[in-house]
């Protein structure tokens, strides 16, 4: 096993746990038949946390995303819709516009 097996393996989770999250969240959206009180009581109590997706005929555009780099504390990318670079920690999955590196005087 490689030195960075671990951590391939962590993002390679992380990516087929969201994968299975929105295409759960698709079938439940798609799916043509009604939800009854019975149903709607099962999945109240069994603590599941809902999934909402917006509806995918809207007139905006899909907002796209570009990987620039990856990091050992994070990612820089870009995002279509906002202006200049960004850097997003995994450690606290915040956000925040990058910045150019301080010049030495």
């Amino acid at each position: 096993m490689g030195r960075h097996a671990p951590r391939r393996a962590a993002r390679t989770t992380l990516v087929s746990t969201l994968a299975v999250a929105v295409a759960a969240g698709s079938i439940t959206l798609f799916s043509s038949t009604e939800d009854t009180g019975a149903q709607a009581a099962t999945t109240a109590t069994a603590g599941t946390t809902e999934i909402v997706l917006d509806d995918p005929r809207s007139d905006t555009p899909p907002r796209t995303e570009r990987l620039l780099a990856a990091g050992a504390t994070g990612y820089l990318h870009r995002q279509s819709g906002v202006a200049g670079l960004l850097w997003t920690g995994y450690g606290d999955a915040t956000t925040a516009p990058a910045r150019a590196p301080s010049r030495p005087a």
